[in-house]
C-alpha cells in the first residue's frame, strides 16, 4: 500500500486495481489488487516478466481499458482518456504516417484543436526539443529509427502532457541509440516537468532513468517489489553505472527480477 501524500504531490492514485481481459473466448485476470501512487514529476519505472501485464498497467492508466477498483487522475476518478496524458510506443514504425513529414506527424495530436498560429509553435518547440529541426521536412522512412522515435516524442511533447506514459519506447533500438534517447529523456523531463510511467525489461534502463521502481510479477501480477532511486537529478552513462548506488540498485532488481521469473513460470 502506497503512503498516504499531500493531494498535489500525487498525479495517481491506484487502489485495489484489477483487469481481466478476454482472449480466446476466455476471460482471463492480468493484474490483482494493484495499489501505488505516481508522484508528481517522477519517472516510475515499471518491469516485470514478459507476459506480467505491464503494458495492460499502461493502458489502465491512459484510460484505454475498463477495469476494477479505483484509479484517481489528479484526483477525479479515471474513466477515459484524459487530454493531458500521452502514450509512447515501441512500435515507432507504425505509429508515425509514412506519407506526413516531421512536422506534420508532430502536428498530429494538436491540429484543428488549437489556433493556427499556437500549433505551429508547439510543433517548431518540440521538434527543436528533441532536435529534428534540420529534418522537419523529412519523412519517416528517410530517418533512422533513432530519429523516428524522436518524432513520437516530439508529437507527444506537442500536446503540452501532464503524464508521459511510455510502453519501452527504446527496446528495438541499438545500445548506442538508446543511450542517447535514455539522455533526451532525462532532458525533456527537467525542461517540460512532466511526469514519466516508464515500462522497460531493461534492468539498467529502468534504474537509469528512474526516481522509483516497481517490480509486477505472478500470473495474474502483483506488485511484489518497490524501492526509490537516489541518483541525482544528474545521470551519466558512464559515471553513474559505475557508481556503488547504481550497482547496488541494480544487484537488487536483478534478485527480484530472478525471484518474479520463478513466480511467473510456477503460475503459468
Amino acid at each position: 500500500m502506497s503512503e498516504v501524500r499531500n493531494q498535489d504531490e500525487v498525479i495517481y492514485q491506484v487502489h485495489d486495481l484489477s483487469v481481466n481481459l478476454r482472449r480466446r473466448g476466455q476471460e482471463r485476470v492480468i493484474l490483482k489488487s494493484l495499489s501505488f501512487d505516481v508522484r508528481k514529476e517522477e519517472c516510475l519505472s515499471i518491469v516485470g516478466p514478459s507476459g506480467t501485464g505491464k503494458t495492460t498497467l499502461l493502458r489502465a492508466l491512459a484510460g484505454l481499458i475498463p477495469y476494477a477498483g479505483s484509479v484517481r487522475y489528479l484526483g477525479e476518478t479515471l474513466d477515459g482518456p484524459a487530454s493531458d496524458v500521452v502514450l509512447v510506443f515501441q512500435d515507432y514504425v507504425n505509429a508515425l504516417l509514412r506519407w506526413r513529414t516531421v512536422q506534420k506527424n508532430v502536428a498530429l495530436g494538436i491540429e484543428g484543436r488549437i489556433p493556427r498560429d499556437q500549433c505551429q509553435e508547439r510543433i517548431d518547440e518540440a521538434i527543436e526539443t528533441v532536435g529534428l529541426q534540420n529534418y522537419r521536412d523529412s519523412y519517416p522512412w528517410e530517418l533512422s529509427g533513432g530519429m523516428q522515435q524522436r518524432v513520437q516524442i516530439a508529437r507527444a511533447l506537442a500536446m503540452k502532457p501532464k503524464v508521459l506514459l511510455f510502453d519501452e519506447p527504446f527496446g528495438s533500438l541499438d545500445a548506442m541509440t538508446r543511450e542517447g534517447l535514455q539522455d533526451e529523456l532525462l532532458r525533456v523531463r527537467s525542461v517540460f516537468q512532466a511526469t514519466c510511467v516508464f515500462i522497460t525489461h531493461d534492468i539498467d534502463e529502468a534504474v537509469y532513468l528512474g526516481d522509483r521502481l516497481m517490480l509486477l510479477s505472478g500470473s495474474p501480477a502483483s506488485l511484489s517489489f518497490e524501492v526509490d532511486i537516489h541518483l541525482g537529478e544528474t545521470r551519466n552513462q558512464i559515471s553513474t553505472k559505475e557508481s556503488g548506488e547504481f550497482l547496488s540498485l541494480r544487484h537488487q532488481v536483478h534478485e527480484q527480477m530472478r525471484k518474479a521469473h520463478g513466480a511467473s513460470q510456477s503460475t503459468n
